[in-house]
């Protein structure tokens, strides 16, 4: 198990695209909105500036959703460079500390909500 320095929710936004009550790039826009929500406050904790392209990658997904349009493929890409991104290891120890951890299950019981 690893200790995650962020944390991005966005479970209820795929509940939403998933019940069809948002379009994939409505799904996209919501993401973005809550990824700039986040970026003033990414922690990379105590470790060296050499993760500091952590930043410029975080800001080039937001650039891939941006133009996501109806295409749920191009989604599914910039989600995928999230994941990578987000699973960067900071260091060595045991459980190792990672960039990013990124929910997109939701399990309120609550019906899902608009962006």
């Amino acid at each position: 198990m690893s200790h995650w320095k962020n944390k991005l929710e966005i479970g209820d936004l795929h509940n939403s695209f998933r019940y069809e009550k948002i379009t994939p790039q409505e799904l996209a826009d919501g993401v973005i909105k809550r990824m700039k929500a986040l970026r003033p406050n990414l922690s990379l904790g105590r470790f060296p500036s050499q993760y500091l392209d952590l930043f410029h990658e975080f800001d080039a997904v937001i650039e891939e959703l941006e133009v996501v349009g109806d295409d749920i493929e191009q989604y599914d890409h910039a989600l995928e460079m999230l994941y990578d991104l987000g699973d960067t290891q900071l260091n060595e120890s045991w459980p190792p500390d990672k960039f990013l951890w990124i929910e997109t299950i939701n399990s309120s019981s609550e019906s899902p909500q608009s962006p």
